[in-house]
């Protein structure tokens, strides 16, 4: 199951990678429409200030010309990336790393044209050397390492020799002599590839926490999975930390059954939806104060449930905490029903101590956590003797020794016959 869920992932994330890529040409080609929108507008409004800043040597047409082939072309591609998106194919690698190069291309060859009709220094120093920068930083929605790195490089080898091919060395003349200088340029290129690896860093960054919160829930949805969702949060993240592999085992639990009394009569008097409304409210804090004092319900029983206290995992207080919990769920149902919360309700908790069988059962399709053992059988027939002392609160004297130091008070009934059983059981009335 966990296998298929990240093949689900992996094809999932190839899709995302997709759709990441044509996001990111999607805002390239606006800028490139926005950088053409500007020229036409600049050249129309402002036409001696061209005149004055070019002298007259710039072929405007040839500009709108390389502006609009490259709209053209991230167009194009966002088109063919969308074919494959819904084809459901996966971007081949090579047509990346061939997309990267040539969008890495671009500022280089507007450098190149600029620089056929100014001095090194202007051209070195024109905006279009920013435009590097803007594609090594959108190279993160490639979600790809390699990918960014090569942006990088690619920008940081195009534009140091571009530079130390308009420089010719330091022998062109400028009013700074720094601007003409190589090194400064070669810095600027290291400074480029750093750009590139710092990105790549960051998306692989991403990527790992991805895989690691994706690792999280699976492995939660796991536990949850087999000791069910009124597992608290607590104890998820505990199993999570220990390793929630489960592996069958003797432990010494204390276990919880309770009942809600008279439930059949009380439901042939109601609908559907107000048992439910009903059963829902009363197991909400009945499972908040289970997992408060370190118990875990099992099994809802439709009128009841089984709890367990010490598995999975123990506080080495399991008697003492399963006796407080059940005080508290009596005390707490008294009160709602004195509220007017609840209808009036009379409750039957039985507890028993004792070792047990525990491990998971099921297939691999499902598996549930499982408790097996004569302290089971014992505690439900404790549950049911309820009934004869007309209490709502009973425990085995294995229970009641070994809570030492219990607040609760408690009336010791006997040793008394327990169905199923050969020998007599000490029991204590709790409430």
């Amino acid at each position: 199951m966990i296998e298929e869920s990240r093949v689900v992932f992996a094809h999932q994330f190839d899709r995302e990678v997709s759709e990441s890529e044509r996001l990111r040409v999607t805002l390239l080609g606006a800028v490139f429409a926005l950088a053409l929108a500007f020229w036409i507008v600049a050249a129309v409004a402002f036409p001696e200030l061209f005149e004055r800043v070019f002298h007259g040597k710039l072929n405007l047409t040839w500009v709108f010309g390389f502006l609009s082939v490259a709209l053209s072309y991230e167009l194009g591609a966002r088109i063919l990336i969308g074919h494959f998106i819904r084809t459901g194919q996966r971007l081949p690698p090579l047509a990346r790393y061939g997309n990267a190069f040539v969008e890495v291309s671009i500022p280089t060859a507007m450098l190149i044209v600029y620089a056929q009709v100014s001095t090194p220094a202007t051209v070195l120093l024109s905006p279009w050397t920013f435009v590097y920068f803007v594609l090594i930083l959108l190279s993160a929605l490639r979600l790809d390492f390699k990918l960014c790195y090569f942006t990088g490089l690619v920008a940081a080898v195009e534009y140091t020799v571009l530079a130390l091919v308009l420089v010719g060395g330091g022998r062109a003349g400028s009013v700074e002599p720094m601007l003409v200088e190589p090194i400064p340029h070669v810095a600027k290129g290291l400074i480029l590839l750093s750009a590139g690896i710092a990105t790549g860093f960051v998306t692989r960054e991403i990527q790992r926490r991805v895989a690691n919160a994706l690792r999280t829930v699976e492995d939660r949805n796991r536990v949850i999975g087999i000791f069910g969702q009124h597992v608290s949060p607590a104890v998820v993240d505990t199993l999570l930390k220990q390793g929630a592999d489960v592996e069958e085992e003797i432990r010494h639990v204390c276990i919880m059954f309770l009942d809600i009394r008279d439930f059949t009569a009380f439901a042939e008097r109601r609908g559907p939806e107000e048992m439910v409304s009903y059963l829902n409210n009363l197991y909400g804090f009945m499972t908040e104060i289970v997992n408060r004092n370190h118990g875990m319900i099992n099994k809802f029983l439709g009128d009841g449930f089984m709890a367990v206290f010490g598995a999975p995992l123990s506080e080495s207080r399991d008697s003492q905490n399963a006796i407080s919990a059940a005080s508290e769920i009596v005390d707490r149902v008294q009160a709602e029903s004195v509220r007017g919360t609840i209808p009036e309700t009379r409750l039957g908790i039985g507890l028993h101590a004792g070792d047990v069988m525990i491990g998971t059962v099921g297939s691999a399709l499902r598996k549930e956590y499982t408790i097996i053992g004569d302290v089971v059988n014992t505690a439900s027939r404790i549950e049911q003797l309820n009934k004869r002392f007309d209490s709502q609160i009973l425990a085995s004297s294995e229970v009641w020794d070994a809570a030492e130091g219990s607040q609760e008070e408690a009336v010791y009934l006997g040793e008394v016959l327990v169905e199923g059983r050969e020998e007599p059981v000490g029991i204590y009335r709790l409430a």
